[in-house]
């Protein structure tokens, strides 16, 4: 019998030590654990609570025993909000709890609830709580800033959409990205038909501009504010004023670029009237008030001296020297005649290269009897223009003598047509004479500013009228010792 007892009791030291090592595994489970751990019985009176849920909370756990856990923690929901600790303990997915920490504020916790059951009996609850009030914050702050980030991006893309200039993204290689519904409208094109291509918007003759801008903008350089001319998609060109700025990601690479176009074609046409309108008022003063004073005595002198001219035929040289004096004289007031008053211009359709070849048939004589070639080439297929054909070959005319009497002897001549855009035709003529100063091609086409000895200046600006009348551009380009070369380009019938 003692046998027996003493097995028994040896049975029952070793069953309560290994009840104690289990109690201490457990409570270093608890004490030790990260997430702040709350005993509570099934009223929701606290029992306990592990070294994490005071750091959490504030209090220690001699504090808050015997406390009710509602006085502390309200479920947060904007469905469910109660003080119950029966809503609070009955929770058994994971949900959000917000309790009072020790100095006052509010403070989120994620929860989840563990039942404690003995014998098949739950005598309790383990909360099992982490807070989020600083993940919460920064959950906030990220929705906040991507709130923010989202109407800044509306309100950017809105101004672009709205804005009047246009705007066009591109990549390093100088294709198209996207543009702006301005840029549709101020150039014509759709952004189907610009995507991933090369911007067409260049005319021939700025081909070295548009290469030195590219070659800028990959070295890191900002264009601001250039003034040039740019080409629609319907021909015509437009001045604009362009600012082009690299695009840099987050590391400093450069992405690509972006150019900002506003049209300014109406203000440079107001600021050339404004600039040449005295010259212009005086033209037509001038014109109004003596052409035809002029003309009358005119008449009378060249009538009186071919009579005289038969009666002193051993004078005859002088008499030659006069009349051609008069005659030059004649046409000068012709010329003022035409300023004061425009004679109307009536269109129809016609052919540049066709027109082309009657001014080189009229001027090849006179060409050869100087010495000088003068030759024309042509696209085939050239389409046809609207003009006045009357008009056009005075141009021609005009730009072509003009190059004759600038060439030497065995100089030359050559006129070529040709497309410079889908909806542009481009008419060059060159010529390799003794060239113009850079600073004096500019004042080109002023009334009464001529490079010639006995030029008047007006047969110059009555060319540019022409070309503006034809919604097109007149561009010269010289240089002193090479020659001189004038585009005229216009734009195809619609």
């Amino acid at each position: 019998m003692r046998k027996f007892l003493w097995r028994r009791f040896s049975m029952d030291m070793h069953m309560a030590r290994k009840l104690a090592e289990s109690e201490q595994r457990y409570r270093s489970l608890i004490e030790h654990n990260l997430a702040g751990i709350v005993t509570c019985d099934m009223q929701g009176q606290i029992l306990s609570m592990n070294q994490a849920m005071e750091r959490i909370l504030g209090y220690t756990e001699q504090e808050l025993t015997g406390r009710n856990i509602h006085e502390l923690a309200v479920i947060d929901s904007s469905a469910e909000s109660s003080d119950s600790s029966d809503s609070l303990l009955k929770q058994s997915d994971n949900f959000m709890l917000r309790a009072k920490h020790k100095h006052g504020e509010w403070i989120e916790l994620g929860v989840k609830n563990v039942p404690i059951i003995v014998d098949s009996c739950q005598e309790g609850i383990y909360l099992i709580a982490r807070d989020i009030t600083q993940l919460n914050r920064e959950r906030e702050e990220r929705l906040r800033m991507e709130k923010e980030l989202r109407e800044t991006k509306e309100l950017l893309e809105s101004v672009i959409t709205h804005t009047t200039d246009a705007i066009c993204m591109m990549d390093t290689q100088g294709n198209v990205m996207s543009v702006n519904k301005a840029h549709e409208q101020i150039f014509g094109w759709t952004i189907e038909e610009l995507l991933d291509k090369p911007l067409p918007i260049y005319p021939a003759f700025l081909e070295e501009q548009r290469a030195e801008m590219y070659d800028m903008l990959r070295a890191g350089k900002q264009i601001t504010g250039l003034e040039s001319v740019r080409l629609r998609k319907d021909g015509q060109l437009i001045h604009v004023s362009v600012t082009k700025t690299p695009i840099r990601n987050a590391q400093g690479d450069i992405i690509g670029f972006s150019a900002i176009s506003r049209d300014i074609t109406e203000r440079k046409q107001t600021e050339e009237l404004l600039r040449k309108s005295d010259k212009l008022a005086v033209a037509g003063q001038l014109a109004a008030g003596l052409a035809h004073e002029i003309r009358n005595p005119l008449t009378s002198l060249r009538g009186f001296l071919q009579l005289l001219q038969h009666a002193m035929k051993d004078k005859q040289h002088y008499f030659d020297i006069m009349l051609s004096e008069l005659d030059r004289i004649n046409f000068i007031v012709s010329e003022f005649l035409v300023i004061a008053k425009p004679e109307a211009i009536q269109y129809k359709q016609g052919n540049l290269t066709a027109i082309l070849q009657s001014v080189t048939a009229l001027l090849e004589t006179q060409a050869a009897l100087g010495g000088a070639v003068l030759t024309l080439d042509f696209e085939e297929d050239i389409p046809d223009i609207v003009c006045s054909e009357m008009h056009l070959k005075q141009l021609f005319i005009n730009l072509v003598k003009n190059a004759l009497e600038a060439i030497f002897k065995d100089g030359r001549v050559h006129i070529t047509v040709s497309m410079a855009g889908p909806n542009l035709i481009r008419v060059r003529t060159e010529d390799n004479g003794c060239g113009i100063p850079e600073e004096r091609v500019k004042q080109l086409g002023e009334p009464f500013y001529t490079t010639k000895e006995k030029g008047t200046g007006l047969g110059l600006m009555m060319c540019f009228k022409i070309v503006e009348a034809h919604r097109g551009h007149l561009h010269i380009e010289s240089t002193v010792g090479q020659g001189t070369t004038i585009d005229v380009l216009l734009p195809v019938m619609e």
